[in-house]
């Protein structure tokens, strides 16, 4: 699942439904200062990153297991001139 994709400037990306399960977090690309956070949202509308594991200020990666009951999304803050990021999260 693609969350962000070359990403270059802040955003807060668009939900995606989680079917549940667990999955490999996956960040890749240029920070250039950026900061790179996976969310999730509740029932009430409310988003929260996914904890310490899944806030990317360079490449790297982190498990995830959650239930299928929420929305999954990425979001890009502190982006430079050179950001490019791509947060994805693969099976």
């Amino acid at each position: 699942m693609d969350l962000l994709v070359n990403q270059t400037t802040n955003v807060s990306g668009n939900g995606a439904d989680w079917s549940g399960g667990e999955g490999t977090v996956i960040c890749e690309g240029t920070f250039d200062g950026a900061t790179v956070t996976l969310e999730a949202q509740f029932a009430d509308g409310d988003w929260v990153a996914c904890g310490d594991l899944t806030i990317f200020t360079a490449a790297g990666f982190s498990n995830l297991n959650l239930g299928k009951w929420f929305k999954l999304r990425g979001v890009v803050t502190g982006a430079g001139a050179g950001t490019d990021v791509t947060l994805k999260i693969v099976r």
